[in-house]
C-alpha cells in the first residue's frame, strides 16, 4: 500500500457533456486546467458523485438512460478499518468506487464491490483526497490551517506523536490548574 491515498483514475460515462472519458492521475498534486466549457466542472462533478455527493437526474446526458462514474484510489493501510467496516474489498491495494444515476433519479453507490449508501462514500471520501477550488486558497494563510496541513503531511506516525503530545499537554494544564488552586487554598 502507498504512503498516501490518491486518485489513480476516473471513468465517466454519460455525465453532462461527457459521453465517455477516462483520466489517469499520479500520486501527489494534480491540477485540472483548461478553457471555459472544456469539461473541468463535469470531471469534478463526477468525482463529487463518487465521493458521496448529491445525485441529480439532470446530470444524465441528454438521450441516455443513466450516467456511470467510477474512480480507483490507491489507499493507505490506515484506511483498512474503514474499508473493512463497510465490507468492501481491495483490488490490488486499490479501492474502486462507482456511482450510477438513472434518468429517473434513482442512484446506486458501490464501494469495493459492495452496494453502500451514498453517505458511506462521503465518510470514506474524507480520508481519500482533498479537492481545492479557486477560493480555497484563502484558508492557507491561517496559521491553524498551516499546522493542520503540516500535521497531515507527516502521516500516521506524526499523528500518533501529536495525539500523545496533546494528551500530555492537557494533563500539564490540569496539573497547573490544581497547583494554582492549592496555592490559593494556603
Amino acid at each position: 500500500m502507498s504512503d498516501r491515498s490518491f486518485l489513480s483514475d476516473i471513468s465517466i460515462r454519460n455525465l453532462g457533456i461527457i459521453e465517455q472519458s477516462e483520466l489517469e492521475f499520479g500520486s501527489g498534486l494534480n491540477v485540472l486546467t483548461g478553457e471555459t466549457g472544456a469539461g473541468k466542472t463535469m470531471i469534478l462533478t463526477a468525482l463529487a458523485l463518487v465521493l458521496g455527493g448529491k445525485s441529480d437526474s439532470a446530470l444524465v446526458r441528454h438521450g441516455s438512460d443513466r450516467l456511470v462514474t467510477s474512480a480507483t484510489f490507491s489507499v493507505t493501510k490506515d484506511l483498512a478499518p474503514v474499508i473493512d467496516e463497510v465490507g468492501a474489498e481491495l483490488d490490488d491495494e486499490s479501492l474502486i468506487i462507482s456511482r450510477t444515476v438513472n434518468a429517473d433519479g434513482k442512484s446506486k453507490a458501490m464501494c469495493g464491490g459492495v452496494s453502500v449508501p451514498a453517505g458511506t462514500l462521503s465518510t470514506i471520501g474524507e480520508s481519500l483526497i482533498e479537492i481545492h477550488g479557486q477560493s480555497a486558497n484563502a484558508q492557507i494563510v491561517k496559521p491553524a490551517k498551516q499546522r493542520e496541513l503540516l500535521d497531515r503531511f507527516g502521516g500516521q506516525e506524526l499523528a500518533k506523536v501529536l495525539a500523545a503530545y496533546q494528551e500530555s499537554f492537557t494533563q500539564y494544564l490540569e496539573l497547573k490548574s490544581r497547583l494554582a488552586a492549592m496555592k490559593l487554598a494556603n
